[in-house]
């Protein structure tokens, strides 16, 4: 399987913090977090519309592997 294929998205938010919080939250537990498309808003300085928009994603491999707390 490919890196590409193998993450999940899970959220997607115009709000670097908040999405800065997810992975905090996520890797607390234990579980892979990737923050995807937040180069461009920081490369240019401008973190919102579509530009701002970052995707949380975890591994394939970490859905159905962990309960709920």
């Amino acid at each position: 399987m490919s890196e590409a294929k193998s993450w999940v998205l899970l959220a997607k938010t115009n709000e670097s913090i908040q999405a800065e919080l997810l992975r905090g939250l996520l890797e607390a537990q234990g579980i892979r977090v990737l923050l995807a498309k937040e180069g461009a808003a920081k490369a240019i300085g401008l973190e919102m519309g579509a530009l701002g928009e970052v995707e949380v994603r975890t591994a394939s491999a970490e859905i159905g592997s962990r309960s709920v707390r």
